[in-house]
């Protein structure tokens, strides 16, 4: 899920910086214009239409429906892609916490079952966008709901999106805060991960760090008893008090 978010926002980050320069001249013509527009304090719909399509093109965003459509599309497949990567790097730090080979071009796993990744990010996605219109903390607090679900899936082959959605809520019952503070422990890492120049170095340190950790999460909560569940007693000897005998009466014989 953070790869969901991270991707739609680094690739907004992107479509600010190659925002094109205007010259000082068109600025200061369609300020005069929107100025004049507004002047008698009445605006039309399509006065108001036109003042919101100049002020985009001076922001720098498409202002015809195909480019804008065109920058939708790639975005919505930069985002897939993203996330995709994110199952073959997650699959990884499984493998390398297990103690199991691995190799580089195992990060490209998640191709291999293309549809049933796209559908665990679609309902990810959508579930946590729904929540977030809630208010921003409901949507947060969906986002850590479906957190094991990925790795619910690495492990179980024939698990699909859904049921791996279903138990990954089931597994975070009780534990999100828990997992929440986790996350904020790695904050200044992810900061200095996005600084200039020095960044990309921090993160190669960081992002993997941060992968073994989530992945030691996972397993150590997946083997805890869950709500209602006995406690596991295979392997364990319990030793039973004997039961105190009763004082036997005296014989009648005697």
């Amino acid at each position: 899920m953070a790869a969901f978010i991270m991707a739609i926002i680094s690739y907004g980050i992107s479509l600010v910086a190659q925002m094109p320069t205007v010259p000082t001249q068109t600025y200061t013509d369609m300020t005069q214009e929107i100025e004049t527009i507004t002047r008698d304090g009445h605006i039309t719909p399509a006065e108001f239409k036109s003042s919101i399509r100049m002020l985009a093109h001076v922001a720098g965003f498409p202002t015809d429906r195909t480019t804008a459509n065109l920058v939708s599309l790639l975005s919505l497949l930069l985002s897939i892609l993203t996330f995709v990567l994110q199952v073959g790097f997650s699959s990884m730090a499984l493998e390398a916490t297990k103690r199991q080979d691995i190799k580089t071009t195992d990060v490209f796993m998640g191709f291999k079952e293309l549809g049933r990744w796209i559908a665990l990010w679609f309902w990810t996605g959508l579930f946590t966008f729904l929540w977030g219109l809630l208010f921003v903390i409901p949507g947060l607090v969906a986002s850590y709901r479906y957190r094991q679900a990925m790795y619910l899936m690495l492990e179980d082959p024939q698990l699909k999106a859904r049921q791996a959605i279903r138990a990954s809520k089931s597994m975070m019952h009780g534990h999100k805060a828990e997992l929440f503070v986790l996350d904020l422990s790695f904050i200044l890492w992810l900061i200095a991960s996005a600084l200039p120049f020095i960044g990309m170095f921090v993160g190669l340190y960081a992002q993997p760090y941060l992968a073994l950790t989530r992945v030691q999460y996972y397993l150590g909560l997946n083997n805890r008893p869950q709500e209602g569940e006995p406690l596991p007693t295979e392997g364990v000897s319990v030793e039973v008090p004997p039961t105190p005998q009763a004082p036997l009466p005296p014989s009648s014989e005697s």
